[in-house]
């Protein structure tokens, strides 16, 4: 197999968000020794959009195809070989654990941050959108971005602090709860920004064109349409 050159660009930030929040990686040798290490992806129904997103991204990147499975369980499975590939992840120092660690050079570029961001946010990611009905002045849309994870995001809040000029709020819950397409059972870390006037048009040009679940993506759009009237 010829192994490309992984280039720092906005489908690598993308695929290594979507890691960062809801992927894995899958180590398993064969009984004749062989060994292979794959990522994957297993998601509900509707995260499809995201599932081939990612699909498409994963082939381009690592030259080879995969498909995507359907599971007993009515979920989606994809999975693509990266053996050959993991001496160039390393040189790209990027760190897959828990929580979501921005890679180091998407914080120089902010379309490789915006894409990293909305691969995070389609994994863990939720958009809400209220009017607030304040006494003092006229209702205003706010929209909220929260990601969800299992460890506090300190690295990310500082890169949206840095990036998008906001400010982050981090906290955390006992719950049950789904985060993406994992179930989460114990202490849940919620971080927590807006999207404003400060950095509206960085996020309608960095991060809106790149989210792949359109649910989301038409709240964002819908805000960002308010603002611009």
């Amino acid at each position: 197999m010829n192994v490309n050159k992984l280039e720092t660009s906005e489908d690598l930030a993308y695929w290594i968000g979507v890691m960062q929040s809801d992927g894995y990686f899958e180590n398993y040798t064969e009984p004749k020794g062989k060994n292979h290490i794959s990522a994957r992806l297993v998601v509900s129904n509707k995260s499809r959009a995201m599932i081939e997103k990612f699909q498409k991204v994963s082939e381009s990147l690592f030259n080879r195809k995969s498909k995507i499975f359907h599971l007993k369980t009515g979920r989606l499975s994809f999975k693509i070989g990266i053996k050959n590939y993991l001496p160039q992840l390393k040189m790209l120092d990027l760190n897959f654990g828990d929580p979501p660690k921005p890679p180091f050079w998407s914080m120089t570029n902010n379309r490789f941050f915006g894409s990293y961001l909305a691969g995070v946010i389609d994994g863990d990611g939720s958009i809400n959108l209220t009017l607030n009905r304040r006494k003092d002045r006229k209702p205003y849309y706010q929209c909220r971005v929260r990601i969800f994870s299992a460890s506090k995001q300190i690295d990310l809040a500082n890169s949206l602090r840095q990036l998008l000029n906001c400010s982050v709020n981090l906290s955390k819950s006992e719950d049950i709860r789904w985060i993406g397409n994992r179930l989460i059972s114990g202490t849940v870390y919620i971080l927590g920004f807006y999207v404003s006037l400060k950095n509206f048009e960085i996020v309608k040009e960095n991060v809106l064109p790149y989210l792949s679940l359109q649910h989301k993506a038409n709240l964002l759009e819908k805000y960002l349409e308010i603002r611009n009237n």
